[in-house]
């Protein structure tokens, strides 16, 4: 029987875990891969452009907070993309 196995990218030099915390100013723009958990208490404040890729799991921890204006992208894929 055919299962459904979703396709993670890894690359030797990706992190496994990361935990972002503080504040996210206007004009920042960052990506954060991780080949298994990111994990965030940050604040992201308006013309903020972020975006998180990991393999297994993003959790938004309380203290997480998206402000008017400001882009958060999520990803389940892991290391290797190549898009922003």
């Amino acid at each position: 029987m055919w299962e459904y196995q979703p396709i993670k990218k890894y690359c030797v030099d990706c992190p496994v875990n990361a935990v972002l915390s503080g504040t996210f100013t206007s004009n920042t723009l960052k990506k954060s891969e991780v080949t298994n958990t990111i994990t965030s208490t940050a604040t992201l404040n308006s013309g903020s452009n972020i975006k998180f890729d990991a393999g297994n799991a993003i959790i938004l921890s309380p203290g997480f907070r998206t402000t008017i204006g400001s882009v958060l992208k999520a990803f389940m894929e892991g290391c290797g993309g190549t898009d922003y």
